[in-house]
C-alpha cells in the first residue's frame, strides 16, 4: 500500500522519499514502472529503475513490447537495451519489432538488439533487412547493432556492403564491417569491381588486412581508382569531407584526373572547388593546357577556379601569362581579383603584365581589394629604378581611395629604402 501510495506521489510530481519505487526498485515494482512509461515527466526515471533490477525484469519488459501502448512500447525496449547483453532473452520479441508500422520503434528496438549483443539468427537476418528500410534512424540503428554484435553478424555482411553507397550510413558501415572482421574479406574484395562502393571497400580492406590490401594494390590511390573518384567528386549527397578528399586523392593520379578536377570547378560547394583548385599542385604544369582552355569557360566561377589552380601549381604555370593578362580585364570581378592574385605568385615573370596591372591599380570601378593586390604585386614586380612601376604608384598616392592611396605611399617608402640600402 505504501510503495502504490508512493508512485502516486511520484506521478503527481511530490519530492520522492528514499524508500520510493524509482530509488529502491524491486522486481514487484517493475509493472508500476512499465505503466509510468506513459507520463513523459517520470519515464526516463522509470526507465532507469528497471535497468537497476536488471535481467530479472526481462520477463515484463518483453511482454510490454505487446502493449497496445506506443510509449510502452518504445520505452520498454530502448530499456531492454540499457540492461544490456544479461538481456538476450528478449531478442526474439524485439526483433519482432522491425515489422512495426512506427519507424521510431523499429529504430529503438534495432538499437537495442545491437547493446544486448543479440546472436539471435532470425534477429540478425531482420537487422539485415532493416538496412534498407525508408527510414535513415532505422537504417542507421541496424547497421550499429550489427557491428556491436560482431562475428556473429557475418550473415548481414552482403547487406552491409551493398550499403555502403548509403551516404548517411556509410561511416557506420564501415566501423561495422571492421568489427565484423575476416568475414566481410571476400564480399568486400569482389566490391572493388563496383565503381559506387569501391573506395569504400577499400578503406575497410585497409583496416582489416593491411597486408591482403597491399596485394590487392588498394593500399594507395591508383588510376584504377579514377572512375570511383570521378562518382564520389560529383555526388551532391555525399558529405563534403568526403568529396574534397576525392580531390585530394584525384591529384595523386596526374594529368588523367585533371578533366575531372575541372568539371568540379563549377560545383555549388566551394570547398569542393577550392580543393579541386588546390589538387594542381600535385599535377603539376603539364595541366597548363588545360588550364588556359578552361579560362575560355562561359561560367566565371569556372574561370575563377582555373586561375586559382594555375596558382596552385606556381611560377611552372607562367605559361599561361596571356591568358591571366586577358583575365584582368574579364568581366566578372572575382576573376579579376583571382587573376591579380596568381600575377603576384609568379612574381618577376609577371613583367610583361605591367600595364595590364597599373590599368587595374587605377580603376576605380573595380574593387579595393584587387586594387590593393594590384599594388602590392606591382611593388613586388618592381625594382627601385623601374621607372614605369615607380611612376604609376606615385599616381596612385593621389588616389581618392584612401585603402589604395595609403598603400601605394607605403610601397614606395619601401622602395626607396630598398634602393638607400642599397650598394
Amino acid at each position: 500500500m505504501l510503495r502504490s501510495l508512493v508512485l502516486v506521489l511520484s506521478l503527481c510530481g511530490s519530492v520522492a522519499t528514499a524508500g520510493d519505487i524509482f530509488n529502491s526498485p524491486t522486481l514487484a515494482d517493475v509493472p508500476a514502472l512499465i505503466r509510468s512509461f506513459e507520463d513523459s515527466n517520470i519515464r526516463l526515471g522509470a526507465s532507469k529503475a528497471i535497468v537497476a533490477i536488471g535481467e530479472p525484469a526481462i520477463p515484463q519488459l518483453s511482454d510490454a513490447l505487446r502493449s497496445d501502448q506506443l510509449d510502452v512500447q518504445i520505452w520498454s525496449a530502448y530499456t531492454i537495451g540499457k540492461i544490456g547483453p544479461s538481456a538476450s532473452a528478449a531478442a526474439p520479441a524485439l526483433a519482432s519489432l522491425l515489422h512495426s508500422a512506427d519507424s521510431n520503434l523499429r529504430a529503438v528496438s534495432a538499437r537495442s538488439l545491437g547493446q544486448i549483443h543479440s546472436d539471435n539468427a532470425n534477429a540478425i537476418a531482420l537487422l539485415a533487412k532493416s538496412i534498407t528500410d525508408d527510414d535513415s534512424r532505422v537504417r542507421r540503428s541496424s547497421v550499429i547493432s550489427l557491428g556491436q554484435i560482431g562475428t556473429t553478424a557475418g550473415l548481414a555482411v552482403p547487406q552491409l556492403v551493398d550499403a555502403l553507397d548509403d551516404q548517411p550510413v556509410c561511416a557506420d558501415v564501415i566501423r561495422s564491417l571492421v568489427q565484423i572482421g575476416e568475414d566481410a574479406i571476400p564480399r568486400l574484395t569482389e566490391a572493388l569491381a563496383n565503381d559506387s562502393v569501391r573506395l569504400e571497400a577499400a578503406e575497410v580492406l585497409r583496416q582489416l588486412d593491411p597486408a591482403a590490401a597491399k596485394q590487392l594494390g588498394i593500399e594507395e590511390t591508383t588510376k584504377a581508382d579514377l572512375n570511383a573518384l570521378r562518382m564520389s567528386i560529383h555526388d551532391v549527397d555525399r558529405g563534403i569531407p568526403s568529396r574534397t578528399s576525392a580531390a585530394e586523392r584525384l591529384g595523386k593520379l596526374g594529368l588523367d584526373a585533371a578533366p575531372v578536377l575541372i568539371a568540379a570547378f563549377a560545383d555549388n560547394a566551394n570547398e569542393v572547388v577550392r580543393a579541386s583548385s588546390a589538387a594542381f599542385q600535385a599535377i603539376g604544369p603539364a595541366a597548363v593546357p588545360l588550364l588556359r582552355e578552361a579560362l575560355k569557360h562561359e561560367s566565371g566561377r569556372v574561370r575563377a577556379a582555373a586561375i586559382d589552380a594555375l596558382a596552385a601549381i606556381g611560377s611552372d604555370a607562367n605559361n599561361a601569362l596571356p591568358d591571366l593578362m586577358t583575365s584582368l580585364t574579364d568581366a566578372d570581378r572575382e576573376v579579376r581579383h583571382r587573376a591579380v592574385k596568381t600575377l603576384s605568385v609568379f612574381g618577376s615573370a609577371s613583367e610583361p603584365a605591367i600595364p595590364a596591372l597599373i590599368a587595374v591599380m587605377h580603376n576605380p570601378r573595380d574593387l579595393e581589394a584587387t586594387r590593393q593586390l594590384a599594388v602590392k604585386t606591382l611593388a613586388r614586380i618592381a625594382t627601385p629604378e623601374h621607372e614605369q612601376i615607380i611612376n604609376a604608384l606615385r599616381e596612385s598616392t593621389k588616389d581618392t581611395n584612401y585603402g589604395v592611396s595609403s598603400l601605394a605611399k607605403q610601397m614606395l617608402k619601401t622602395l626607396e629604402t630598398s634602393a638607400g640600402q642599397s650598394p
